[in-house]
This record gives structure tokens, sequence and C-alpha cells, in this order.
């Protein structure tokens, strides 16, 4: 029995040995180049391919020299001359990748080859979390470096605009990792944007778009006079040229604003009845009851009726006066 088990484990060990010498050998003559986004590397198979059954060559990738993994599957064909090229195109300028090689038969993987190592340099990828948003009357946009400088340091930024489906266009450089693009128009405005990386390897690769719309902010009010009623059907105006507004029957108005400085005014029954200067901000703004000192609506004698009024009374006492004078004459 013993003697059985020993013969089978003998058998086993011969077995493995005879399946290593038919695995192939290794490959030869490796050469690597780096490009600017992509790595290339060349090779023949073992020079015994053929009688061994090499199907085709096993390439690992890492970014170090321990996290190795199968990359790709080189096959090869009974028509090959052995001579084999791989073409690594998913990399990112400035970052070191690291590479063995194996030739492989049905029984797997020959030999690993010697561990090669490149980095391509060129222009850098794509900048990172670009994102934009509306604030104080402009566009704020912010992002993040690239995962790599493409092995040179990145110079600047470039920021691209585009209206309304439009190629974008440059319209700044910048070192930060922000930009507040401050000529924009308000109203029907919807912009688009990207940004790139700059090295001395010229601009990178554009970073995804995002937009941001430029709606006129508003701005609400209730018009009311000095009982706190309502006071419907006045006119409120932005500055001597600018957008009209008229109040509803609950005193309440909307007039739409550009970002800064204005005055508003209102008219009621064609007369300035009051003034506020005010600074629009980017966004819609309340600013709640207003109280207008209108004495020529409502109830009672208005301003015109009692200047009126006076006049009459002056001119009528005037001449009680001459008259009582008159008759002491007489």
């Amino acid at each position: 029995m013993l003697m059985a088990m020993a013969i089978s484990l003998s058998a086993l060990a011969m077995s493995a040995d005879a399946a290593d010498a038919h695995r192939p050998g290794p490959v030869h003559g490796l050469e690597i180049v780096a490009l600017e986004d992509r790595i290339v590397i060349s090779g023949y198979l073992p020079e015994d391919h053929s009688s061994y059954g090499i199907k085709g060559v096993h390439i690992y990738r890492g970014t170090g020299p321990e996290t190795l993994s199968l990359r790709y599957t080189l096959k090869a064909y009974a028509e090959t001359t052995g001579y084999f090229v791989y073409r690594d195109v998913e990399v990112a300028n400035g970052v070191t990748y690291y590479y063995r090689v194996a030739a492989f038969n049905v029984l797997g993987d020959g030999e690993l080859s010697e561990l090669l190592a490149a980095t391509s340099i060129g222009a850098p990828p794509a900048p990172q979390d670009l994102s934009a948003s509306v604030t104080c009357g402009y566009v704020r946009l912010t992002w993040s470096p690239p995962p790599s400088d493409g092995g040179s340091p990145i110079t600047h930024y470039s920021v691209f605009r585009g209206l309304r489906g439009s190629e974008p266009t440059l319209i700044a450089n910048v070192s930060a990792l922000s930009y507040d693009d401050r000529n924009v128009t308000f109203g029907d405005s919807f912009y688009s944007y990207e940004t790139c990386a700059v090295n001395e390897n010229g601009p990178g690769k554009h970073s995804r778009t995002v937009f941001a719309s430029m709606p006129m902010p508003v701005v609400n009010g209730r018009i009311i006079d000095a009982r706190g009623e309502p006071i419907a059907g006045a006119m409120v105006t932005v500055d001597s040229n600018g957008t009209t507004a008229s109040t509803g029957p609950n005193g309440t108005f909307s007039i739409a604003l550009t970002p800064g400085p204005h005055r508003l005014t209102v008219w009621i029954d064609g007369r300035s009845a009051h003034w506020i200067d005010l600074v629009a901000p980017s966004g819609a703004y309340d600013l709640g009851d207003i109280l207008v000192n209108d004495k020529g609506r409502g109830p009672g004698l208005g301003l015109d009726t009692i200047a009126f009024m006076g006049v009459i009374a002056i001119v009528t006492t005037g001449m009680v006066i001459w008259a009582m004078g008159k008759a002491r004459i007489r």
C-alpha cells in the first residue's frame, strides 16, 4: 500500500515536471516605448514557440511593481512570425506603469519577463469635478486637478464657454482651480463651460461640460397706504427707462431687475408717490410691505381737494372782508 502511494506521488511529480517542461520559455527582445497617450511594448515569442503550441502572450500591468494584474491577452496564430506588438492606449500621461510579459499555451504561462516600466509624457489628462454655480450675478466655476500633470508641471488652466449649444471658445487662462465669469448677461441666457490643464507639451484633454442659466432676478413687494390697506393699480418702475409692473388687487407686484443698484418708483394716479433705492441680488428677493403715504386715495379729502378748498376759503374770506368794508363806508 505504501509502495503504491509512493509510486503514485512519484508519478504526479514526474507529471508536474513534464508539464513544466512543456510550458513556453521566456519571451525575448522586449522593448518598451512611451509616447503621448500610449505605451508600446514589442518583443519575440520563444524561439521554439511552434513546438510548444504557444497561443499568445499575456500582458500584466500595474502602477507599482507589486500590483500587476492581467491586462491583455495578445493571441498568436499559426502564421505568426514570433514578433508581437502591444499598444496600451489606456494610460494617463505622467503616470508610471509597470509590465511583465509571459508566453502561454494550454498548460498556462511560461516564464515571466523582467519588469518593464515606462511613463507616458504629454499634455495633461482632463481636470476633474468641474462644477458651475450662479451667485451674486456671475457664474463661479470650480474644479480639481487632473490625476497627473502629464509628466510636466501644469502651467495654467484654460476656461472655455459656449452659449446655447454653440462651440465653446476660450475666455480665460488662470492658475487657480476656480474662475468667476462676470461677463454674462441675464434673461434668456444658457451657458456651457469646459476647462483643460496646460503644460509645456500643450493643452490637455477637456473636462466634462457643465451648464449655467442666468434668469433675471425678481423682486417682490406689496404697496399699502397709511391705513395698511393694499393699493391696487399702482405702477412700479425701475430707473428711468427700466421695466414696469402694476400692483394687483392685493397690492402686490413682481418686477425683474439686473443685479446692481436701482431706483424703484411707485406711481399713483400718474404722479410719483414713493421711491426706493436698492441693490438687486442675484436671486428672488421680497421687499415686504411698502408704505406709501398717499393722502389723496380712499375716503375723505385728498390733497388736491384740500388745496382747492383752501383757495376758495381765501377768496371767500377776502370777498367777505371787502363787502364788510363797503358796508361801513356807506
